[in-house]
């Protein structure tokens, strides 16, 4: 069985030509741009965690998931805000990047 692919409903509208629009920040979910954003809805559906009847276990998994996301990634956030003269423009920016690499590739 091939392994599932990390793409999501985002950079398939990109890769058909829609264009990412104006940027956004999501409480708790980060950057994002209007594309993205709407794009994240057909990802929270299709998503097997989202059907779980017992919310409490629904949440634990979401929860886990954030946090394990999260330590995976401690202190990136403070070494960009540190090196960075404008680190909203600088974070903009290179979430655009790293989306159009993303719908390249």
């Amino acid at each position: 069985m091939p392994a599932p692919s990390p793409e999501d409903f985002g950079q398939t509208l990109g890769s058909h030509g829609v264009g990412g629009g104006f940027p956004v920040v999501l409480p708790l979910l980060g950057p994002s741009n209007l594309r993205d954003a709407l794009g994240s809805i057909p990802d929270i559906l299709l998503n097997p965690i989202a059907y779980i009847d017992r919310s409490s276990l629904r949440t634990g998994l979401v929860a886990g998931a954030y946090l394990n996301r999260a330590s995976l990634h401690i202190g990136e956030y403070e070494s960009l805000k540190r090196d960075a003269l404008d680190p909203y423009t600088f974070l903009r920016d290179a979430y655009q990047q790293n989306r159009d690499k993303l719908i390249k590739e």
